[in-house]
């Protein structure tokens, strides 16, 4: 007598093709999620970087600039800021009490500053994969007062 439903060697097929599937599915998955965290090619991080100093949107004033580090004013925010590298990565820190940071370039291994005027800086950077970029930004003067 023939009896309806599955066999041993029928289900055992059937599990093989469904762990087939679910590592497939898992896979593109993964794959996925890898796209999503790519960092962005070196010069294109760097020229964000400048971009980022040089926004209408701060309109940053050059307050003062050391070696490894450069004091702005943001007359549209309101705040003042340092510009400094440390730990693979140069980061704009909000100076207040409780204030954040943006890391704005990562992967540098030497960071330089150079005050020419007093609106321009020279920036000189390293990266860890031995790239070396500089320019010279232009702030804003510093009127002095921030609210101004």
């Amino acid at each position: 007598m023939k009896q309806r439903g599955f066999t041993l060697i029928e289900c055992i097929l059937a599990l093989l093709i469904t762990s087939v599937v679910m590592l497939t599915i898992g896979w593109f998955l993964h794959s996925f999620e890898k796209v999503d965290h790519q960092s962005i090619d070196e010069s294109a991080q760097w020229y964000l970087f400048l971009r980022e100093l040089e926004s209408t949107t701060h309109q940053f004033q050059l307050m003062g600039c050391g070696e490894h580090r450069i004091m702005l004013s943001s007359p549209v925010h309101v705040k003042y800021y340092n510009l400094d590298g440390n730990d693979d990565h140069i980061y704009l820190t909000l100076l207040e009490h409780g204030g954040g940071y943006l890391p704005l370039l990562d992967h540098v291994q030497k960071f330089k500053t150079d005050q020419i005027s007093d609106t321009q800086v020279e920036i000189k950077v390293e990266t860890t994969s031995g790239h070396e970029y500089n320019d010279i930004v232009k702030f804003h003067k510093f009127s002095g007062d921030v609210n101004k």
